[in-house]
């Protein structure tokens, strides 16, 4: 199986995938105007081709008190969208709680250009830590 994990922000879409050894890899970032999400579709559309992705795996950002906000809303509307742009396609929802806060961890290290470079690369990060979490707990 092959997948492509998603991390949406307001303003980003941190994309990473998921070979089938289970092997994942952030890909990259895709920037849209303030919760145009239908903006990335035809670049997701793209990516789930070259790759030939199964299945998707989106980040569901529940609170860290269980509750759920206007985020949660906002990533339903989004899965919606995939769903329909999708519908062969499996798409699950995973809990991304502190995964941005795990992409900061990783990225540490690195060194970039400025803060946008560094904000962009942890998104793809980030869609990869939702991703491990996924493919870890579904073993």
């Amino acid at each position: 199986m092959k997948y492509l994990g998603l991390d949406l922000g307001e303003k980003t879409l941190g994309v990473a995938y998921a070979d089938p050894l289970g092997i994942t890899h952030p890909l990259k970032t895709l920037e849209f105007h303030t919760h145009q999400y239908s903006e990335v579709i035809s670049d997701l559309v793209k990516l789930v081709n070259e790759y030939e992705i199964d299945e998707i795996v989106v980040g569901n950002p529940i609170s860290m008190d269980n509750s759920l906000g206007d985020k949660v809303h906002y990533t339903e509307t989004f899965v919606t969208k995939i769903k329909d742009t999708f519908p062969s396609k499996c798409v699950h929802l995973e809990d991304e709680r502190l995964s941005t806060v795990e992409a900061y961890e990783l990225i540490s290290e690195m060194k970039f250009k400025d803060k946008r470079e560094k904000k962009l690369y942890s998104d793809a990060v980030a869609a990869k830590v939702i991703l491990d979490s996924y493919l870890e707990r579904n073993k």
